[in-house]
């Protein structure tokens, strides 16, 4: 495709023409319309492919679906009564994208109704047929677009619980609870759209008086538990084990009312691979309900992974039962009349529980694998994806899933007959097999290998980009009148180019590209834009703009004026924190009042040209607070106060009267005497007689009065010294 280059990369790539468009919906798929594309080839020789868009408004579309070189392509996925819009570009060998085609649209049309019927009919029991214990009901079902489900009729009443969405459509039927003689079964198929067909009714004869009652004996634990028979008790509300309170909540139909054994649940953790047995005087089929919490029991699909291996030999029944505690999985296996060996629960979780029935009817074990899937078609449709699909495999049984495998490697199991391969290296190739899975966990021999190489990767990524001077960010702000830039950038391919240009229509190439600079623009005063972009060989760019403003250079400082608490350069206070306020003005404007002491602390001012600071603490003694006016340009005023501060006194001074001493008998002139200490000074001391002052305080130490007792009578007096 042509391509030319100046200082920016530019490209024209010739036009997709010619769209046309043909609907169609996938068959039996309502509600997952399609719609078929083809357009008119690119015959330039480094054509590379197509991509298709698509969106639900005109012009505006979702991301490109990379179809490869070809001129049709299917889309899938599409919702009935949605108007979608198409459109296709080309792309060459160098990822180049060409503009779209023309634009073409389509509103999906829902499919008619389904109104016709499923067929069923009725395949086991045959007519004519006498049944006893347990059986099992079989029946086939087809429809136009597909069965939902099958239930069995008991005398024309539906068996609870017998729904089966799936074929082949089995039900267990339990006969102990239906009365010995003549009854009628039949079938009913049901469609997504409400049809259903009834088959064809057969008539049977129930009998289970000639069978006997079930006797179990013989009942052992390889714990010692004392296990317990509970006949025809397998219902609702009875209890599990003989060791908790847990009861079943619920039973399926086939086993309500069989007879059970009640386990312990402290044997959950037996490994003991003959841990139970018990005697049995008839063929009977055995029911061993386990936990589902026991990782990977229910799953058939690989029973490589089993953790109970003993089970292997029973079949999933597909039933489940439940108890206030837990759900479990039931499992079944017939014996003769004799000992019935079962192994232990293995993995902690709750006790398995047992059930027995007569008669002996197990499904049997299926072990004939599905047939081998056919038609695996492998379609590169990115450098990084290549989508799968095959023909769906049968099985006597059903099929559950399919195994593939990339270059002989496990790669995935799903349940569909597609698989999209993503994460894969562009430009490689890479073989596929299928095989098919059913739900016993037989495998079928895998498909004949297909291969698909991945497409070349197209280069969509821009450059990264990041202008690292004079700022990282959008904005700036100088007073020189030129200005130098510089940054980085980086590309999954490579960087070709750094370029910029200017609001004023000035442009050019940056020096260097993952490390780039761009030297002495000239900047015009206010407001100036510059962006920066990246470029790679792809045609992909990023870019970043910064936004600088050019401001002549101010030298002018602000002017400051302290107005409160004082307007000198002094001040003593008692009181801290200390809140300042004042004035400030500049020729262009006052950008921030600081302030800071000298005994610690610092801050910003609220407001500027009327400003305050309103709690400072302080520090006894001299404390010098330092306030700065700053405008855009960084010039500064500061303004000095030098603040006193004595902290208010609130400890008393300690006093000791040293003379007399307490008790003394004392005559004539005697001198009172005292010590006394404070934190700060002791002011004086006052003496006292009986609470009468003795003389003038003393304000010096060491203190003392002389004091005339004659003037007192005689007896006992009291003598205080009081300091401040």
């Amino acid at each position: 495709m042509s391509h030319r280059r100046s200082v920016h990369f530019c490209l024209t790539i010739s036009f997709v023409t010619a769209l046309f468009f043909v609907p169609c919906l996938a068959p039996f798929a309502f509600g997952a319309g399609s719609a078929t594309l083809t357009w008119d080839p690119n015959t330039e020789s480094d054509l590379a492919g197509y991509n298709v868009y698509q969106g639900t408004s005109s012009g505006i579309y979702g991301p490109p679906i990379n179809v490869g070189n070809t001129t049709t392509y299917t889309v899938t996925g599409l919702q009935d009564g949605q108007q979608y819009f198409f459109a296709v570009t080309a792309y060459d060998t160098s990822g180049n994208e060409s503009g779209p085609s023309n634009e073409v649209s389509k509103t999906i049309a829902p499919p008619p109704p389904d109104t016709l019927a499923p067929s069923v009919t009725l395949t086991s029991p045959a007519d004519g047929t006498t049944l006893s214990g347990i059986t099992t009901l079989s029946a086939t079902a087809t429809d136009n677009i597909a069965v939902s489900k099958v239930q069995f009729q008991l005398d024309g009443t539906i068996i609870a619980g017998s729904d089966d969405t799936t074929a082949p459509y089995t039900f267990s039927w339990n006969t102990n609870g239906t009365t010995n003689g003549v009854h009628t079964l039949s079938a009913i198929a049901h469609d997504a759209a409400g049809n259903t067909t009834t088959s064809t009714a057969v008539t049977v004869t129930v009998d289970n008086s000639s069978s006997g009652s079930l006797l179990i004996t013989n009942l052992t634990a390889a714990s010692g538990a004392a296990y317990e028979v509970v006949d025809q008790g397998l219902v609702p509300g009875a209890l599990a084990y003989i060791d908790r309170s847990y009861t079943y909540t619920t039973i399926p139909a086939s086993m309500q009312g069989v007879t059970y054994i009640k386990t312990a649940n402290n044997d959950k953790s037996r490994i003991d691979p003959t841990f139970l047995s018990f005697d049995v005087n008839q063929p009977v089929t055995v029911y061993v309900a386990v936990d589902r919490r026991i990782s990977n029991i229910w799953n058939a699909a690989d029973p490589s992974t089993w953790t109970i291996a003993w089970l292997q030999s029973f079949a999933d029944t597909g039933l489940e039962c439940a108890t206030n505690d837990t759900t479990f999985h039931v499992y079944a296996k017939d014996f003769p009349a004799g000992t019935v060996v079962l192994g232990g629960n293995e993995k902690g979780m709750s006790m398995y529980t047992v059930a027995v029935v007569p008669g002996g009817n197990a499904p049997p074990l299926d072990t004939t694998a599905p047939t081998t899937p056919t038609d695996l078609a492998a379609t590169a449709t990115s450098a990084s994806q290549i989508d799968l699909t095959w023909t769906a495999a049968t099985d006597d049984v059903g099929v559950t899933g399919y195994t593939l495998y990339r270059d002989g490697a496990k790669l995935a199991t799903v349940s569909t007959t597609s698989y999209s391969d993503t994460g894969l290296t562009a430009n490689t190739t890479y073989a596929y097999t299928v095989s098919a899975l059913d739900a016993a966990g037989n495998e079928s021999a895998q498909s004949a290998a297909v291969s698909a190489t991945t497409l070349q990767a197209t280069d969509t990524t821009p450059p990264t980009l990041a202008v690292t001077s004079p700022t990282s960010g959008t904005t700036w702000s100088t007073t020189s009148s030129t200005i130098s830039l510089a940054g980085t950038a980086a590309d999954d391919v490579g960087v070709t180019v750094v370029t910029w240009h200017t609001d004023q229509g000035v442009n050019g190439n940056a020096s260097g590209t993952t490390t780039w600079t761009v030297s002495n623009l000239s900047l015009h005063s206010g407001t100036n834009t510059i962006t920066v972009a990246a470029w790679d060989g792809a045609g992909n760019s990023s870019t970043h703009t910064l936004t600088i403003t050019l401001t002549p250079l101010d030298t002018t400082p602000p002017t400051l004026t302290l107005t409160s608490p004082t307007t000198s350069t002094t001040w003593s206070t008692t009181t801290s924190p200390l809140a300042i306020s004042g004035t400030a003005t500049d020729d262009v404007g006052v950008t921030q009042i600081t302030w800071s002491n000298d005994r610690g602390g610092s801050g910003t001012a609220s407001g500027t040209t009327s400003w305050t600071v309103g709690s400072i603490a302080l520090l006894s003694g001299t404390n010098v607070l330092t306030v700065t006016a700053q405008d855009a340009a960084g010039n500064t005023t500061t303004r000095t106060l030098t603040v006193t501060f004595t902290p208010p006194d609130t400890t008393p001074p300690t006093v000791t009267l040293t003379s007399p001493s307490d008790g003394a008998t004392v005559s004539g002139t005697i001198t009172l005497t005292a010590t006394a200490v404070d934190n700060v000074d002791v002011a004086g001391v006052q003496f006292q007689v009986d609470g009468a002052n003795v003389g003038p305080e003393d304000t010096t130490n060491a203190y003392a009065v002389s004091f005339d007792t004659t003037a007192l009578a005689d007896g006992p007096h009291t003598v205080t010294a009081i300091a401040r």
